[in-house]
């Protein structure tokens, strides 16, 4: 972990209105902290580099062919960049699409008003086309309870949801779906298998505040009850 200077911290509230509607939130932003510029990451190697800005302003688009350089799998979640704050209040921003950015990503992930928003097309499958035809290799596309499709090379593939055990934070869930996805991408080719294995972990996550505190074995315990393989 390394720390940069900063006047104030990115601050989020997250509010959830429906007990019944895990996937229905309003956020209000406190404040928010200055760029990463890519000048500022030091000199490391990664297998795994996940960018994940909570807002448009968060970090440059240029540290995605930066990490590249580095050698590495390269993901990002879309999300800060569809996000204009305005009154300290988070709306649905223009399109902010720079296709020239993603040509070194390999994998992109967005819920699917994110992935229409970030590129300004009418449907989800053209958004898809859209930053594929601009060089990421694949992308995740997840729809909160009802789980998520990848887009590869092949047929597009649906990957359930499993449900958690108890609801209690869904804070972060899509950040942990990226992060195991990533975590296990570099150990199988095989994008099913990657798809659930992500999906068990968001299921985990889910069940308690804060960041993910499971375990592989969890996870594979988690998808063998759910019926995956």
């Amino acid at each position: 972990m390394f720390n940069l200077p900063s006047e104030v911290t990115t601050t989020f509230r997250n509010d959830y209105p429906s007990a019944d509607d895990p996937d229905l939130r309003i956020q209000q932003v406190d404040a928010r902290a200055g760029s990463i510029p890519v000048a500022a990451l030091p000199d490391v190697r990664a297998q795994i580099w996940q960018i994940g800005p909570l807002t448009q302003s968060d970090v440059e688009l240029a540290m995605i062919g930066h990490c590249a350089a580095l050698g590495g799998l390269v993901g990002m979640d879309v999300q800060g960049l569809t996000r204009a704050v305005v009154d300290g209040r988070v709306r649905a921003s223009a399109p902010r699409a720079r296709l020239d950015d993603l040509r070194k990503l390999d994998i992109l992930k967005a819920d699917e008003e994110e992935m229409l928003t970030y590129t300004g097309d009418a449907t989800v499958e053209a958004a898809v086309r859209t930053v594929r035809a601009a060089g990421v290799r694949e992308v995740l596309v997840t729809r909160g309870s009802e789980g998520a499709i990848i887009y590869g090379p092949g047929a597009p593939i649906p990957i359930a949801a499993i449900p958690p055990r108890r609801m209690v934070d869904a804070t972060g869930c899509g950040d942990t779906y990226l992060a195991a996805y990533l975590a296990r991408r570099i150990t199988s080719d095989d994008l099913r298998e990657c798809g659930e294995f992500a999906a068990a972990a968001a299921a985990i996550n889910i069940e308690a505040f804060g960041a993910f505190r499971g375990s592989a074995a969890e996870i594979a315990e988690r998808r063998a009850g759910a019926g995956g393989r």
